[in-house]
């Protein structure tokens, strides 16, 4: 596939952009509520100065700024697959039409560089069990800030809290020091709250200079303690492209669309298609 994420034009030229995920749309809600739910969350998206994103998977391509007609078929329940992070490498090997989930719109987001997601409630830990939903461990990968409504009512969100506090996933409260039951008000105290936007932006400012830090430190650790099989011996030369040697520089691999390879990570962490050549 030589596009498997497509990206609407009017999401490309926009200077600023939200995420909207679509299986809200296809399985959370009945019709005609879905799509009125659709348009009430683009319009308030509109209203606040951004560019509203459906994402979805219509043919095996993931769409990031779905048009009206692709909602609409996202929404007419054709779209029988629920995506998550996990699925996203089958339906577009099937060339399926699916709804993202959570995890999967955010996923797709933060590969096109938007990093606001707002859905209605994330997925969480159910009562009396150990299903975790596939949301949670996206939210501790990702780098995107999720605006919502807490935790979705069938979750217990006392322990869906927990689970994101273990996982480093900060949680603020917007004007609020409860954490929001989606549809109910909210119980459980926050400990972090922000009263106005700039605050927020403020915030994410922050985070993102601390992440960039913990990567560079990430990077010179891994520089100091490089694995034996991995620091660069006398006399010996890493091969580049097309199997020759190159002077003077170690191998390693870089994206570009060259061999395909499937990075797979153990438990919930994704299995997606990876393309990588050697330098």
């Amino acid at each position: 596939m030589d596009r498997p994420i497509v990206v609407a034009d009017r999401i490309v030229t926009a200077s600023a952009v939200v995420a909207l995920e679509s299986s809200v749309l296809a399985q959370g809600l009945p019709s005609p509520a879905n799509l009125e739910s659709a348009e009430a969350q683009s319009v308030a998206v509109s209203k606040s100065g951004a560019e509203p994103a459906v994402v979805g998977v219509i043919g095996g391509r993931i769409v990031v700024g779905a048009d009206t007609d692709q909602v609409r078929a996202l929404a007419s329940r054709r779209a029988t697959w629920k995506v998550t992070v996990r699925d996203l490498p089958y339906v577009v090997t099937r060339k399926l039409d699916g709804a993202t989930t959570v995890s999967a719109t955010v996923f797709a987001a933060e590969r096109v560089g938007i990093e606001v997601m707002a859905t209605g409630g994330i997925g969480g830990i159910h009562f009396g069990t150990a299903d975790v939903s596939a949301d949670l461990p996206q939210l501790a990968r990702s780098r995107a800030a999720v605006v919502c409504s807490g935790p979705k009512h069938v979750a217990d969100g006392a322990a869906t809290l927990e689970w994101l506090e273990t996982w480093g996933v900060l949680v603020v409260g917007y004007r609020t020091d409860r954490l929001p039951g989606f549809l109910a008000r909210g119980r459980l105290p926050l400990e972090h709250v922000v009263n106005n936007v700039g605050e927020v932006v403020e915030l994410l400012r922050v985070r993102r200079q601390r992440r960039r830090g913990r990567q560079g430190a990430d990077a010179l650790r891994a520089g100091l303690a490089a694995p034996p099989h991995r620091r660069a011996q006398p006399g010996r030369q890493p091969r580049a492209a097309g199997g020759q040697r190159r002077p003077g520089r170690r191998g390693r691999l870089r994206p570009r669309d060259g061999l395909t390879a499937t990075r797979i990570r153990e438990g919930a962490r994704r299995a997606l298609p990876v393309r990588w050549f050697r330098v």
